[in-house]
């Protein structure tokens, strides 16, 4: 096979397939915390702001609906680092159909 003019030979790569990179994972109690400091912030925000907004037109209490974003926020972050993390048992299990 012939080598185009400036591409890196496969062999430099040194990647040998998904295995090559280190498994992490993260503590399942912070995506815990994060998910369901998520659903109260968000809820809380939606119940109390919106009750305030309504129930008393110019209270401080309308405040609260600018905790949804935060709640929201948290809940997406805690929901992706759960599905992205690599858990052990799938891994050894990827190991097994590989090998």
């Amino acid at each position: 096979m012939q080598e185009v003019g400036g591409s890196i030979p496969p062999s430099s790569t040194k990647l040998s397939g998904p295995s090559s990179r280190p498994a992490t994972r993260t503590d399942p109690a912070v995506v815990r915390i994060l998910i369901i400091s998520g659903i109260a912030l968000t809820a809380i925000g939606l119940v109390g702001g919106f009750t305030a907004m309504i129930v008393f037109e110019n209270s401080p209490w309308t405040r609260l609906i600018g905790l949804v974003p935060i709640g929201f926020v948290s809940l997406l972050t805690g929901l992706v680092v759960d599905l992205l993390s690599v858990r052990p048992d799938t891994r050894d299990r990827q190991d097994r159909q590989d090998g």
